[in-house]
C-alpha cells in the first residue's frame, strides 16, 4: 500500500501547550495585528466567530508541536486532505484543552 501525504493528517502526533485564557487571547490578538495590521483586526472583530478563528490559528501556529513537520508534505499526493485532517485534529484537541473556544460548549 502506498502511503501518501493524506495519511500524515491521521498519523502525525500533535501536542498543544496550555497557557492561561487571558494570555492566549492577548497573544493571539497581538500576533494577528502584527501579521495582518490593526485595520484588518478591526474588520475581523465585527465577525462574531473572529476571536475563535484568531485563537485557533494562534494555537496551531505557535502552541502546537507536530511529530513530523507539516511542510515536508506540501505539494505531495494527498497533502490538501492531510492538512484538512490535521487541522481538524488540532481544532478538536484545542477544544478539549480550551473548551470555551467550542461553540457547542455554550449550548449546555
Amino acid at each position: 500500500m502506498r502511503k501518501d501525504a493524506s495519511n500524515y493528517g491521521e498519523s502525525c502526533k500533535i501536542k498543544i501547550k496550555k497557557i492561561s485564557i487571558d494570555r492566549l487571547e492577548k497573544q493571539s490578538k497581538e500576533i494577528f495585528k502584527i501579521t495582518f495590521g490593526s485595520k484588518s483586526f478591526q474588520d475581523l472583530v465585527k465577525n462574531p466567530n473572529a476571536l475563535q478563528s484568531i485563537v485557533l490559528n494562534y494555537i496551531r501556529e505557535h502552541l502546537t508541536t507536530f511529530s513530523i513537520d507539516p511542510n515536508e508534505f506540501y505539494g505531495k499526493v494527498g497533502y490538501k486532505k492531510g492538512y484538512e485532517i490535521l487541522f481538524n485534529r488540532v481544532r478538536d484537541e484545542a477544544f478539549k484543552i480550551y473548551p470555551w473556544l467550542d461553540d457547542e460548549y455554550y449550548q449546555y
